[in-house]
């Protein structure tokens, strides 16, 4: 098993339930022209890192939108960039590899793996 990055890296329940989170934030909660798969990427990976310390769901909930609310990022902005990369889903592979990388070098590993 690999050694997990925060609470949502791995192949656990943990992992599903982060994600599961911030699904749920896209689809309750937008930024004119929607996100990029970079910006989303970026702020995922702050999220996932805020929520590493969270010790119950609520917590982990109010994480996610502490962060989304900094960056002033609106429901309707992640609602806009989940319609539009639900119409090309491989391209979740990509955004999940770059929030993995930004992970990987904040937890403070030498280079991402794929040079981004």
């Amino acid at each position: 098993m690999e050694k997990g990055i925060g609470v949502c890296r791995g192949k656990g329940h943990r992992g599903i339930f982060c994600f599961a989170i911030f699904l749920a934030l896209i689809s309750c909660t937008g930024k004119n022209g929607g996100l990029s798969d970079k910006e989303f990427a970026t702020l995922y990976t702050e999220i996932v890192r805020a929520q590493s310390t969270a010790t119950d769901s609520a917590s982990a909930i109010d994480s996610a939108f502490a962060v989304t609310s900094r960056h002033g990022i609106r429901s309707e902005d992640l609602a806009m960039f989940r319609d539009r990369i639900n119409k090309h889903p491989e391209r979740w592979v990509a955004v999940w590899e770059l929030t993995m990388d930004h992970l990987e070098v904040a937890r403070g590993a030498n280079k991402p793996r794929r040079g981004g």
